[in-house]
């Protein structure tokens, strides 16, 4: 008689569908947190290590005691609504971290009155990058035109002024108006309104498109218009209009730097993508951002941009980067199933995560990303001993980039017999903006008989979407939520989700950052089926001389 399936008990399956929506959870947040009606920690999981604490450290403590005061004041609003359900969502708040250095995180949010109004929180960590250029500290300003309605985003008018500024014809004008925001402090609130919304007006009917306007926060405007559009004439206009709502007559003053292409001799091409870059720069760094003036603050970004750009192209014209190599075991029986090919620069001084981020914010990745598999095919090609395979990284930004993958493919032809030698991983610091012409690029590689591993697997919101169109060989698991598997219980049910899914998918599984026996034997337990971390071998500069022997268990 055949045996009988054993029946799951009622609480084992509320158990299993727990784990498995927090699991998925995980997919788009770093650390989840319940709280209850008076804001105490009632449950955390995820990395917390990323605010230095541990799921015991936070139990029934007052989240707000981790936040910021204006953070804090924010999470209020959660509770404070007056809604039955309040949710949020893609706001920012800063935690105190380790050190007491804040950490700041995308969180969303959601308050379930029919379960005593706990609120329900999911945190995604929003690495902070800290400005380069010199700063001159200020009173902190703020956004006065916040409340004008219609304005471009930032991001959008960076995007608009890449496509416009290519046109000799055109230009970019930044404005700081200052004292605007001591002027909305005096002013009466429905003149100041329609100063502001004027102003604007007035500016959009200079701009290219009538449209072309946008705030950088504080007292800074940009706009992009034609090069005999007469934009002093306006300034002039607007500042006496400042001194007649003003019950001081005191009135604003307002300065312009007119943003020009053709400096340094740059390229058309790279002129846009150096001004676009600093314009980024420069809005993110926000009203605070404590320049002294605005012609000061953004020329010293931009000669910083204009800098870096000239010494990245030089590092990758002459080869100025060494190549380190890390092993990744079968964790089964510890042999050696590839390396992994890492960028070393300036002897591994220099952070290789910021200069790349940097060459994929300009569109100056592809270059390196070629120089990189050249050198390494090269030496691959030299290593008659070489039994295993070498992984390459490549940039989501180049495999998006028709030019860059045509290239490539021509390489790749012309070494064929390194098809089973070399394996490419697609790092994810840059978005996948299309998802089927980037499988389209991944397609084009596994056919000429390339395995393909997408890293970073388990950040972001996205990543269940390019399981669903990319087919890939491999899938390398964040190493944040390795490192945290064995504090932090709900970290496994994230990796058992991720590992049954690539299992249902054909793909297999890498764990990242794993440096020490216990989270190996536990990778290994739960079907993950490579490792790579200190415990099996440290990145070295150059092939090994001979094959790694296998690690013991």
């Amino acid at each position: 008689m055949a045996e009988q399936p054993t029946r799951e008990s009622p609480l084992d399956r509320i158990r299993h569908d727990r784990d498995r929506f927090v699991a998925f959870a995980f997919t788009d947040a770093d650390i989840l947190i319940e709280l209850d009606a008076a804001g105490t920690v009632l449950f955390s999981a995820g990395a917390l290590a990323l605010i230095g604490q541990t799921v015991d450290d936070l139990a029934d403590t007052s989240f707000a005691d981790q936040l910021d005061a204006e953070s804090a004041a924010e999470l209020q609003t959660l509770f404070d609504s007056p809604n039955g359900q309040h949710r949020w969502h893609g706001e920012t708040l800063r935690v105190t971290g380790a050190q007491g250095k804040p950490v700041s995180f995308r969180v969303s949010g959601y308050r379930l009155p029919e379960m005593d109004n706990h609120v329900f929180l999911s945190l995604a960590h929003l690495p902070i990058q800290e400005p380069t250029a010199p700063v001159v500290s200020e009173e902190p300003k703020s956004d006065v035109f916040a409340d004008v309605p219609d304005l471009i985003p930032s991001d959008g008018f960076t995007a608009a002024a890449s496509e416009k500024l290519s046109d000799p014809n055109t230009e970019l004008s930044l404005i700081e108006f200052t004292g605007l925001d001591a002027l909305s402090r005096r002013a009466d609130a429905d003149e100041l309104a329609q100063f502001l919304s004027g102003t604007i007006e007035k500016l959009r009917a200079k701009s290219v498109d009538g449209k072309s306007v946008t705030t950088f926060g504080g007292e800074r405007v940009g706009v992009i218009h034609d090069r005999d559009t007469d934009i002093a004439e306006v300034s002039d206009a607007l500042a006496e209009q400042a001194r007649a709502i003003d019950p001081d007559g005191q009135g604003i003053t307002m300065a312009r730097t007119e943003i020009e292409l053709d400096k340094s001799g740059l390229s058309d091409a790279d002129a846009v993508r150096a001004l676009v870059y600093t314009i980024n720069r420069f809005a993110k760094a926000g009203p605070d951002a404590g320049f002294g003036s605005l012609q000061d603050g953004y020329e010293a970004m931009l000669e910083d941009t204009l800098g870096r750009m000239e010494a990245f192209r030089a590092l990758v014209e002459n080869s100025n980067f060494e190549i380190a190599y890390q092993p990744i075991v079968n964790l089964a029986d510890r042999r050696l199933h590839h390396y992994e090919a890492l960028v070393r620069f300036d002897g591994g001084d220099q952070s290789p995560y910021d200069l790349i981020t940097f060459a994929e914010d300009l569109d100056m990745i592809t270059s390196f990303d070629l120089s990189m598999c050249e050198r390494i095919i090269d030496a691959v090609k030299a290593d008659d001993s070489l039994r295993v395979a070498v992984a390459v990284n490549l940039s989501a930004n180049s495999i998006q980039n028709a030019q860059f993958m045509k290239t490539l493919d021509q390489l790749l032809a012309a070494n064929q017999q390194l098809s089973r030698k070399l394996l490419f991983e697609i790092t994810e610091s840059y978005e996948i903006s299309d998802l089927n012409a980037a499988n389209k690029a991944i397609q084009a590689l596994r056919q000429r008989g390339y395995r393909v591993c997408l890293d970073d697997f388990g950040v972001g919101a996205t990543n269940f979407d390019y399981l669903r169109v990319l087919q890939v060989d491999y899938v390398k698991i964040d190493g944040s939520y390795v490192r945290s598997v064995l504090n932090e219980p709900q970290a496994k049910s994230f990796l058992k989700a991720i590992v049954h899914l690539c299992d249902d998918l054909g793909i297999q599984t890498i764990a990242e950052f794993v440096e020490d026996e216990e989270t190996a034997r536990f990778l290994r337990a739960n079907r993950v089926r490579f490792g790579q971390g200190f415990l099996f071998g440290r990145p070295e500069i150059g092939l090994p001389a001979r094959e790694l022997s296998p690690v013991p268990a």
